[in-house]
């Protein structure tokens, strides 16, 4: 696939002439491309064929080879790299000759050199080959190795010849790159020409990914570990609702309650009813409302910002592991926060026993202070004052409650607060990876995450606000939709910022 030069008229000098066309092959038919004007292969297929017939089956060329850098066992693989970098080559010279010039094309600024990273290229798909040990002797003799490094040395001095900016993307006809040899071409080709329609096509190598055997088992797995999360979630916020149901109780002969779960396991009867702790339901919705508040807005930013690489197999990869390691860190918060309140109530409980104990008038002293701003006196309360005295334990739980406002927590809760934390901010940060598995151009995966994380985001906050009953759900839903908006945003821009990681 070499650049043909021609005359062309009105031009006294051979030149070559690249033009903006479209691909014809099935699944890509439309998709912009450049195109060498003389140049005859129209398909891989085609270029395929002739890399194999020309190259790859170069018989004398193959021994030659193997002789020359001890590889044996190589078969002649490994050329197409370098049909792009030879091409880019004598373009290059054309360029450069007093006797070639550019003709007259539909390619905007054609007067630029060939891309470095085409040579690049073909300098690291020969060192693969040299580097591979089923292609060549990694033990080969001093003479050999310093041959390869020659050639590799000669390729360097080569490259370095050519421009890392402001140049011509080289015609490479892979569909896959919208006819750019790599995607850095394509980028450097579009910050000058970002209203070329091709600009908007480079992503099409994201079709490729859907046959990247690592790529499926890395998201099999990642979706696969964050089922088991939310179904452990699932699982064990049910059996711990299910052994946290209501108390049985009922009143015996001699006028006292009788705990009848307490009973059934050889327990003792209570002198009253216990008050049981508030439901700690709401606890748990709170935890996982955090958790799929969290999951929605930060790897969705991270997302936002990442896309802007134009990789969406990247985006993906980060994705989950920000996903895994997010969820570990939130159910591990959710954990030890549930921990120290556990710690703090066993703490504050023992010095009120104490207080009880020794300064039992002052403690009823409080609860009369307590109760006397909603117009009861002490007459008033004395029924509950006895009760209270009859009952230190029950005394105890009433001053922690209705004194320090401290709700006694359940340790058996401590596990299903951190699956609830962390598998709900699994679940909610699924939904903007979602995309840029599904739509082959990262462009348009990512619009699609935005807008449907916005979305889910409004809808969330309305949701959020019902279950909660607290504030308004109108405001509720606008304040995350902005938040995650402008943190979106936020990654975004930066991302746009920082130097693009090279293809």
């Amino acid at each position: 696939m070499s650049i043909s030069t021609s005359s062309t008229s009105g031009v006294s000098s051979n030149c070559y002439t690249i033009d903006r066309t479209t691909i014809t092959m099935q699944d890509f038919i439309g998709y912009p491309m450049f195109k060498d004007r003389n140049n005859n292969v129209r398909d891989t297929t085609t270029l395929d064929a002739y890399i194999f017939t020309q190259m790859d089956n170069d018989t004398e060329y193959i021994i030659n080879f193997k002789a020359a850098y001890d590889c044996p066992n190589w078969n002649g693989s490994g050329q197409r790299f370098h049909m792009s970098y030879y091409q880019g080559l004598l373009t290059f010279l054309a360029q450069n000759s007093k006797s070639v010039a550019p003709c007259t094309t539909t390619m905007t600024g054609v007067n630029r050199f060939v891309c470095q990273s085409t040579c690049k290229m073909a300098r690291e798909a020969l060192a693969a080959i040299f580097e591979n040990p089923k292609s060549c002797n990694t033990n080969a003799n001093p003479t050999i190795l310093a041959a390869r490094q020659t050639t590799l040395a000669t390729y360097d001095k080569n490259c370095a010849q050519f421009p890392t900016a402001n140049c011509i993307p080289v015609v490479r006809l892979e569909a896959t790159q919208a006819g750019f040899p790599l995607l850095k071409d394509g980028e450097e080709h579009c910050l000058r020409e970002a209203s070329d329609p091709l600009c908007s096509m480079l992503q099409t190598e994201d079709r490729l990914r859907a046959n990247d055997p690592v790529f499926k088992k890395f998201m099999i797995a990642g979706i696969v570990l964050g089922v088991l999360v939310i179904g452990g979630m699932v699982a064990a916020a049910f059996l711990c609702l299910r052994n946290q149901g209501t108390k049985r109780v009922a009143r015996g002969a001699d006028g006292k309650f009788v705990d009848l779960d307490n009973q059934e396991n050889g327990g003792s009867t209570d002198s009253a009813p216990r008050k049981e702790p508030k439901s700690e339901n709401t606890e748990i919705t709170k935890h996982i409302l955090t958790g799929l508040s969290a999951g929605l807005i930060v790897p969705f930013a991270l997302t936002a910002g990442l896309a802007s690489t134009g990789n969406s197999r990247f985006v993906v990869i980060a994705g989950i592991l920000e996903l895994i390691a997010g969820s570990i860190s939130m159910g591990i918060g959710g954990y030890m926060t549930s921990r120290d309140e556990v710690e703090v109530y066993i703490e504050r409980e023992s010095r009120e026993w104490q207080e009880v104990m020794n300064a039992p008038d002052a403690e009823e002293q409080q609860i009369v202070d307590i109760f006397t701003p909603y117009g009861l006196s002490r007459e008033n309360m004395e029924p509950l004052l006895r009760k209270l005295r009859k009952d230190p334990e029950l005394w105890v739980e009433f001053m922690m409650l209705h004194d320090l406002g401290i709700q006694k927590p359940d340790k058996r809760r401590l596990w299903i607060t951190a699956l609830a934390t962390g598998g709900s901010y699994f679940m909610g940060g699924l939904l903007p990876l979602i995309p840029y598995t599904l739509v082959p151009n990262t462009h348009t995966a990512q619009i699609i995450s935005i807008a449907a994380t916005l979305v889910v985001l409004f809808l969330f906050g309305l949701v959020k606000a019902k279950v909660m009953g607290v504030g308004s759900s109108i405001q509720s839903a606008f304040e995350l939709f902005f938040v995650g908006a402008a943190v979106g945003g936020i990654a975004f821009g930066v991302a746009k910022m920082l130097p693009s990681p090279t293809q």
